[in-house]
């Protein structure tokens, strides 16, 4: 389930923002009646505000959707997209969550803009992906000319078994880049906090995002 839903009158609420983004309380919109006209960013159908067990703020389908790219999403994968938008917006970036290109092409988890107009999508994939799936999705983004950044927590199967050189076999905590010849990797540690997951990146091209050397900081534009 997603982190965003638009609110008539409102616009696009984020919940991981104060205000929503947009000016609302979260109390404005979670569990009051009668229900807000809340809506799916990516479908359109109705919504309404949930907090999961431990406490993080979502929204979900008021009724089961199998047709919707956004239901579905675990709240370990909620909280990924948490994680990496707090972080980018601590190094001074823009994060959208969820962001759809107007074409409709993709579907960002986290949409990066850095200070000077760079685009940069973070996607968090802790679900198993075909090796095929994740060069075609990272060539859509670059047909758009932005960047992207896979993360994950696992030694996952699209980095290990890949028989294609532009996914050069790394463990997990390595950069790699699937859609370019492979290039030296560097080792990101530290970058996601509390989780404690070890990502693995793809790394853009460009004004790359990555943690400041050897602190274990957020990512930072360079």
């Amino acid at each position: 389930m997603p982190l965003t839903a638009r609110l008539s009158g409102h616009g696009t609420l984020d919940a991981t923002l104060e205000g929503l983004g947009a000016g609302t309380a979260w109390e404005a919109v979670y569990q009051v009646r009668p229900r807000p006209a809340l809506a799916c960013t990516d479908c359109g159908l109705p919504m309404h505000a949930k907090v999961s067990g431990s406490g993080g703020r979502f929204f979900a389908h008021n009724r089961r959707s199998t047709n919707c790219a956004a239901a579905g999403e675990t709240e370990e994968h909620r909280s990924l997209k948490r994680a990496l938008a707090a972080a980018a917006r601590q190094a001074g970036h823009q994060a959208q969550l969820e962001a759809t290109a107007v074409h409709g092409g993709w579907r960002a988890d986290v949409l990066v803009t850095a200070p000077g107009g760079r685009r940069t999508a973070l996607e968090a994939q802790l679900s198993s992906a075909a090796v095929d799936d994740v060069l075609a999705r990272t060539r859509r983004y670059q047909d758009d000319y932005l960047g992207v950044v896979w993360f994950t927590h696992r030694a996952a199967r699209w980095l290990s078994r890949s028989r294609r050189p532009p996914v050069p076999p790394r463990r997990a905590g390595r950069a790699v880049e699937p859609s370019a010849p492979a290039r030296e990797p560097v080792q990101r540690r530290g970058l996601l906090g509390g989780l404690r997951p070890e990502p693995v990146l793809a790394r853009p091209r460009s004004r790359r995002l990555g943690p400041r050397r050897g602190t274990g900081g957020p990512p930072v534009r360079r």
